[in-house]
């Protein structure tokens, strides 16, 4: 399984990391607004400096417990479908090559799970609104001990 992006990686303590900005407590509130909630202790979310990952440039959101990086989410949006495309399947060759074997869950999106005892990667693709983007979110199993 991958298990870092660059400097971020699963288990780091927040105190070895560079460039993270908490969320503001409106970015905390768009969050839970969009169905998502903090359900782990002392749970918090940063946003992180731009990585390459694939050989594209990534936005970066870090996600902690009692100040240990859980969660790694790199995105990138565009209105361009077919760079989105592009990105999408030269990414999930990327990862098929550096992991092996995934389980795709096609239902509601292009997604790509690989799973291991550390955790797990999730790829996907989304379209909305005339924006499409790519999501990669490495989690750590850590999260199993952490659930409030």
């Amino acid at each position: 399984m991958i298990t870092n992006i660059q400097d971020y990686y699963l288990g780091q303590h927040i105190h070895d990391t560079k460039d993270l900005i908490e969320y503001t407590i409106e970015e905390y509130q768009l969050f839970e607004a969009a169905g998502a909630r903090r359900m782990l202790k002392k749970e918090r979310i940063y946003n992180a400096r731009t990585v390459n990952f694939a050989g594209f440039n990534w936005d970066t959101v870090i996600g902690t417990t009692e100040g240990i990086i859980y969660k790694i989410a790199i995105q990138i949006f565009s209105d361009d479908k077919d760079h989105i495309n592009l990105i999408f399947e030269n990414t999930r060759e990327y990862l098929t090559h550096a992991i092996g074997k995934y389980t795709e869950h096609t239902l509601l999106s292009n997604r790509y799970i690989w799973d291991s005892s550390n955790g797990n990667v999730h790829l996907n693709k989304v379209s909305e609104s005339g924006y499409h983007g790519v999501n990669i979110i490495l989690t750590s199993s850590l999260t199993k001990s952490q659930l409030l």
